[in-house]
């Protein structure tokens, strides 16, 4: 994800007018999975960027726009991606279907894949939309997993 938030910040550095942008992360535990994340994006983002507390979107504006996180094994309950992409359905569908967003989905694509296409699906339909609309956004590098 970090080549997609450096894209987004060159493009934006040039003048493009970029859309609403949501990145997903998933990982086990945010004490250890997650700690190589933060250390790895203070030494690529700008020096103005504070990574301190990297969940915070701020420290990437304007390259990015929310950055949503699932510890899948940091609480009782297992919450993965998809879980945290479906408790954000209409921000995100308002976003990919009517603003020219993009989102990007971080983690273990083998074990996540089938359960974020699953959730994407699930939230197409669930709007009246085609499944379809996937490969659309993946074609016009929307949407990144």
């Amino acid at each position: 994800f970090l080549g997609f938030i450096a894209h987004r910040d060159e493009l934006h550095k040039r003048g493009a007018v970029l859309g609403e942008s949501w990145l997903f992360f998933g990982c086990q535990r945010s004490a250890s999975d997650f700690l190589a994340v933060r250390q790895t994006l203070e030494t690529v983002t700008r020096p103005s960027m504070d990574v301190s507390d990297a969940t915070q979107a701020n420290a990437f504006r304007p390259a990015l726009d929310h950055f949503i996180t699932s510890f899948s094994r940091d609480q009782d309950k297992v919450v993965y991606v998809q879980h945290r992409l479906l408790e954000h359905t209409e921000d995100v569908l308002r976003v990919m279907t009517k603003e020219n967003g993009a989102m990007y989905i971080c983690g273990d694509a083998r074990g996540m894949a089938k359960g974020v296409h699953e959730a994407l699906v699930t939230m197409l339909t669930g709007a009246g939309l085609e499944a379809s609309e996937i490969e659309t956004w993946r074609k016009q590098n929307r949407y990144l997993l």
